[in-house]
């Protein structure tokens, strides 16, 4: 990725985008999930997820590579489509979360390996295990406390209120609380070294 994301609010006209990009990557993500990405699922995700939770897209070139599911400080949902995983989305969208909250917590299957790999890259710490009434499948609880604001806070945040203003069209759009944050910002993910 040449240049960083864009980290803005969700908003009711990006749900195609955002659905087909939480399809790709969960199929990807949980292979083990009968019907991962599809039916009941993915009417789920629309008419649950993306109303109740406070939804976050990450934007590379006008593209959205990116969602962020809070709720409260629980990250309930981190995707990267495919094309963009290991390019910085991912650790752009935890540290967007961590300046919200400074202690984040969430749940990650047992068996996604590769998102396990990425969550202690990003230094969450093991909390305990569930098996998860649904899928019948292990969860561990992580946690993460910012330690230092020079590595959990985004550096050179870009505030850009003219593509992130709420349109007055999207009722249903609400922001679920305050934060310390801007509707919108670009992050650097570069962490300084302090």
């Amino acid at each position: 990725m040449n240049q960083d994301p864009i980290i803005r609010r969700y908003l009711p006209l990006d749900e195609d985008a955002v659905v087909d990009l939480w399809s790709n990557a969960a199929r990807e993500a949980h292979p083990f999930l009968v019907g991962e990405g599809t039916g009941d699922r993915e009417q789920k995700m629309r008419e649950v997820y993306l109303i109740q939770a406070d939804n976050w897209v990450a934007e590379h070139n006008s593209e959205v590579v990116g969602l962020l599911g809070m709720i409260g400080s629980e990250i309930g949902g981190l995707f990267v489509a495919p094309a963009s995983q290991g390019l910085g989305v991912g650790r752009a969208l935890v540290e967007h979360a961590i300046t919200m909250h400074d202690e984040v917590t969430l749940e990650v299957y047992t068996l996604n390996d590769r998102a396990r790999r990425f969550y202690a890259l990003m230094e969450f710490e093991e909390e305990g295990r569930r098996l998860d009434a649904e899928t019948n499948h292990e969860l561990i609880t992580l946690r993460r406390t910012a330690r230092d604001s020079s590595v959990t806070r985004p550096l050179g945040i870009r505030i850009s209120p003219a593509r992130c203003a709420r349109s007055s069209t999207t009722p249903r759009w609400e922001p679920a609380r305050e934060s310390r944050s801007s509707n919108c910002h670009r992050v650097r993910t570069a962490v300084s070294e302090s």
